[in-house]
């Protein structure tokens, strides 16, 4: 197979120039398809952010998503549910 022979900064930037291993494509496919990822939309007051587990908001970091809740983590660990009613 052809390698591409250049890619735009925006294609760099997300990394699309860089190899990947035969074995890290299939561990991540297989990841993704043992799992279901969801996404939570949170308000801090300013701004609505659509986020995943993994990913940090005003230092609180998103721990699990779930069809009815979110657990958030602060900086001390100390953990928190937001429930839909």
């Amino acid at each position: 197979m052809a390698r591409r022979q250049s890619f735009d900064s925006a294609e760099r930037d997300l990394g699309l120039d860089a190899r990947i291993t035969r074995r890290d494509f299939l561990d991540a496919s297989l990841l993704a398809a043992g799992s279901v990822l969801l996404t939570a939309v949170l308000s801090d007051g300013n701004t609505v952010h659509l986020v995943n587990a993994g990913q940090t908001i005003a230092g609180y970091k998103i721990v699990t998503v779930t069809e009815d809740s979110v657990t958030l983590a602060d900086a001390a660990g100390q953990q928190t549910i937001l429930r839909l009613r």
